[in-house]
C-alpha cells in the first residue's frame, strides 16, 4: 500500500523549516514562524512522533497527509508568502513502511518515495477551486 503526501519545499526539495530560512531574520522565522508558532506543534508534543528517539527521526521528512493538513498548517496568507518565495506542492507516492501518519503532520522517508508531481502553490488551489465550482 503506498501513501500520498504532501510537502511544501523549495526547487531543491528543502523545506522551509531546513537551510537558510533558519537564521533568526530571515523572512521565514520574522513572519510564518511567529505569528501561528501555536498551530505547529514540534515533533516532541506529538504523542506519535515524540516516541521516535532523535537521532532516527533524522532520517524523515516531513509533510502532510492530506490538503485540509497542509492548510492547518499554512493558512492562506502563509501559502502566500511560501509561494512568492519559491516554495512548491511536492506530492510523493510513499510505501507503507516509510510513512508515519501523526495528528498534524506526517513523516516519510524521502529517499524511500516517488516524486509524483511539483505544483505552483497558487496554481494548485487555482485548480482545486474550480474543481469544486464545477
Amino acid at each position: 500500500m503506498n501513501f500520498l503526501v504532501y510537502r511544501i519545499e523549495d526547487k531543491n526539495g528543502t523545506g522551509p523549516y531546513r537551510g537558510k530560512t533558519r537564521s533568526a531574520d530571515s523572512w521565514f522565522n520574522k513572519t510564518i514562524c511567529n505569528h501561528n508558532a501555536y498551530k505547529r506543534p514540534g515533533p516532541w508534543q506529538c504523542c506519535t512522533l515524540r516516541e521516535i528517539d532523535e537521532k532516527h527521526l533524522k532520517k524523515y521528512s516531513f509533510a502532510f497527509s492530506t490538503i485540509k493538513q497542509l492548510e492547518r498548517w499554512f493558512p492562506k496568507t502563509d501559502r502566500e508568502l511560501l509561494h512568492d518565495n519559491g516554495y512548491r506542492i511536492a506530492i510523493y507516492k510513499v510505501p507503507k513502511e516509510f510513512y508515519i501518519r501523526a495528528t498534524n503532520q506526517c513523516i516519510f522517508i524521502k529517499e524511500k518515495s516517488d516524486l509524483v508531481e511539483k505544483i505552483d502553490i497558487k496554481e494548485y488551489y487555482t485548480k482545486l477551486t474550480k474543481k469544486v465550482i464545477k
